[in-house]
């Protein structure tokens, strides 16, 4: 091979690594030769580093052997090169965890996908023990109705709960053909599914250990399929098992209350939550249903929680007293004797009394000591009538009371200064009440030196109400529990407080309601 060129450098052009090469002076040409002598050169290279790795003495690499796992060995885990076995009964207990925390439908689906071992674990009949089905979880509208279908492909014989809450769209075939295939079921929760009266009534040979069943409608609609007859057949089949039963908005309920009512207490030895009200409904003036109180309370002595929103409640013995004015004689009569000692949660929201269930709803509480959680939220309730009874009350919810005059609207006053003590949720919304009368119920929380534990309130529900900076600033300061207040829309106060705030935003809000206290007074006075 020849140059078709040469390059000659003019004088004093020549590069400066021109002079150090031994090969090269200007002018020269280039031949085949040169390219013969740098592959001679590699090559005597690679020979050379050849016999320097052959002469060195390296440690042998050691193999590991490999070890066989078995198929009842729970898969593996590398974590900084240890491997990890876990036996199976710790994996199911750690996959149980995931599914009470997520859900079946969010957790088994995606690990049953990480290896042959955790999906034969997601496979055991004992990971759908619990299956929650509900809106929160998914939403069953006819395309993803096959994630149920496949469920039901796999062996369900052991679920014990069962959830389809709100899932409108779910096919009543679908529902009939799951429970068929759940004999040990506990708690099935059918809250806005559409149930047929036929599907009621074989229940019972379906499902035989039901406690716990929901069958109340969505909120603002009408459970319409349900009827008497299907309602009877299913408490006397259920019987003594039944410990819970939900049927709100159910019409059988709305039309014949005290039937329904007498065969849950001849029927239900253990009933503990009883709820046949009517949610987001308003009442009816003719929803008065007569019942024996004695007989409940003899028939479900273990009754807990009991939801009878909408309804007024007319006691036998009760039936034929006239309508009773003076609030102060009915407090000094002895009430009727009934034995709910076991009542922890009592709601009798919209109720429209006429004066003759006084002396029952007195009586619900005669033996009662202490509750948990009491509403009569938008009703003509007379709380100050059982203060005599009850003594403590943790949650308390008198949302937009329906009072009529000052004497009724000082109930709030009452209620505050007989159970301030024991308090922990109090809820005075939508209440426009006159004179102040809020601000001095807020006052019922007076100001002591004594321990904080004192005033237990930790949550306060003000919004849409007539209370004042002066109320506002005298609970926060009292109540030292106090973790959340909630003053939206409350048009007494000023700008910028209407709203919800946390304990760490107290001082600000107190700061800014003394503020304006004093641009109000025009600088001069200030609050107490």
């Amino acid at each position: 091979m020849s140059v078709l060129f040469t390059f000659q450098p003019r004088p004093g052009d020549e590069m400066s690594s021109d002079s150090l090469d031994s090969d090269y002076y200007p002018g020269r040409e280039s031949n085949d030769e040169d390219y013969e002598e740098v592959k001679r050169a590699r090559r005597k290279h690679i020979k050379s580093r050849k016999r320097k790795n052959v002469n060195s003495t390296k440690s042998p690499v050691s193999k590991r052997k490999r070890r066989n796992v078995k198929e009842d060995d729970v898969s593996t885990d590398k974590s900084d090169g240890v491997q990890l076995h876990l036996p199976p009964e710790v994996m199911l207990k750690i996959f149980q965890h995931g599914i009470d925390a997520v859900g079946y439908i969010n957790f088994i689906p995606r690990v049953a996908r990480v290896s042959k071992a955790w999906n034969r674990i997601a496979s055991d009949p004992s990971m759908r023990k619990r299956l929650d089905f509900s809106t929160e979880q998914i939403v069953l509208v006819r395309k993803y109705q096959k994630c149920l279908a496949n469920l039901l492909q796999q062996d369900v014989s052991q679920c014990q709960y069962l959830s389809l809450h709100k899932q409108v769209h779910l096919g009543p075939s679908l529902v009939e053909r799951a429970l068929s295939l759940m004999p040990q079921l506990r708690t099935l929760d059918l809250t806005g599914c559409v149930v047929k009266a036929d599907f009621v009534k074989e229940l019972p040979q379906l499902c035989p250990h039901i406690q716990r069943l929901n069958l109340s409608s969505h909120y603002r609609y009408v459970q319409k399929k349900i009827t008497l007859t299907s309602l009877e057949s299913l408490i006397e089949g259920l019987g003594s098992k039944l410990l819970e039963l939900k049927l709100t908005n159910v019409t059988a309920v709305q039309q014949c209350p005290s039937k329904v009512l007498k065969f849950v207490q001849e029927n239900c030895p253990n009933m503990e939550v009883l709820d046949l009200g009517v949610a987001g409904l308003e009442p009816h003036s003719h929803q008065i249903f007569i019942t024996d109180m004695d007989g409940l309370a003899c028939g479900c002595p273990r009754l807990r929680e009991l939801f009878l929103d909408g309804f007024n409640i007319l006691d036998n013995s009760s039936r034929e007293k006239p309508c009773v004015h003076n609030f102060k004689s009915l407090q000094r009569e002895k009430p009727c004797v009934h034995n709910f000692k076991s009542l922890q949660v009592y709601s009798q929201s919209r109720h429209n009394h006429y004066g003759m269930d006084f002396p029952a709803f007195c009586g619900l509480f005669s033996s009662v000591g202490k509750l948990k959680t009491l509403n009569f939220s938008r009703s003509k309730h007379r709380p100050s009538l059982i203060a005599q009874h009850i003594k403590e009350v943790e949650e308390l919810y008198l949302q937009d009371m329906m009072w009529s005059d000052n004497e009724e609207e000082e109930e709030v006053i009452c209620c505050i200064a007989a159970w301030s003590r024991s308090l922990k949720v109090l809820d005075l919304s939508y209440n426009k009440l006159n004179d102040s009368l809020l601000d001095e119920a807020l006052y019922q929380f007076e100001k002591s030196g004594r321990l904080e534990e004192e005033y237990p309130l930790e949550i306060l529900n003000l919004s849409n109400s007539t209370v004042t900076v002066r109320g506002v600033i005298h609970v926060v300061r009292t109540c030292r529990n106090l973790k959340e207040i909630n003053l939206s829309s409350c048009r007494e106060l000023p700008r910028g407080s209407k709203r919800e705030f946390g304990r760490s935003e107290f001082n600000s809000l107190v700061k800014s309601l003394r503020q304006s206290l004093r641009t109000n007074a025009g600088g001069g006075q200030q609050d107490d």
